[in-house]
């Protein structure tokens, strides 16, 4: 969903931003890509693995 890099390197992210800046091709792939990911924590998703969560810690008590 997009390009990593090393936590403090800013003109390795620099870099990274203006070579997605200049390819919209890319950009619209990892906006694609970003969208689907997040389906994964949409709320229809997400709560019914919450609530069985919750259900199994009210048992274990």
């Amino acid at each position: 969903t997009g390009y990593l890099s090393e936590v403090g390197d800013v003109k390795q992210m620099s870099e990274n931003a203006i070579k997605l800046l200049s390819d919209n091709e890319k950009l619209e792939e990892f906006k694609e890509n970003a969208f689907i990911h997040s389906q994964k924590f949409d709320l229809p998703n997400i709560l019914p693995l919450y609530e069985c969560l919750y259900e199994k810690l009210q048992t274990n008590k």
